[in-house]
């Protein structure tokens, strides 16, 4: 069960994390907010999918719930890309800066 649960939504943990330690003004926030949305539609979109098989009669519906694996892998790349795109982003601001002086 728990193991399920990390597996569809495990990606959550990453904004959640970063939320608790840079707290709302960190450089990312709009990025991890993104990524949330996100993850909420597709969860969502894949949630319409498995009551729409399951209203059409089909018995093995509950296959489609497998669709929150990549979901939930994507926002992972989603959340982590976004980290390390903000740090060098951050890195470069840094370097040039000094550069110049």
């Amino acid at each position: 069960m728990i193991l399920g649960s990390i597996l569809y939504f495990g990606a959550l943990i990453v904004p959640l994390l970063y939320f608790a330690v840079a707290g709302w003004r960190g450089a990312a926030t709009r990025w991890m907010l993104t990524g949330i949305v996100l993850q909420v539609f597709w969860t969502m979109a894949v949630y319409l999918f498995v009551c729409n098989a399951r209203s059409h009669g089909f018995r093995e519906y509950y296959w489609g719930w497998a669709l929150l694996f990549p979901v939930n892998f994507v926002a992972l790349l989603w959340y982590l890309g976004s980290l390390i795109w903000i740090r060098s982003k951050e890195t470069n601001q840094q370097s040039g800066g000094s550069a110049r002086g």
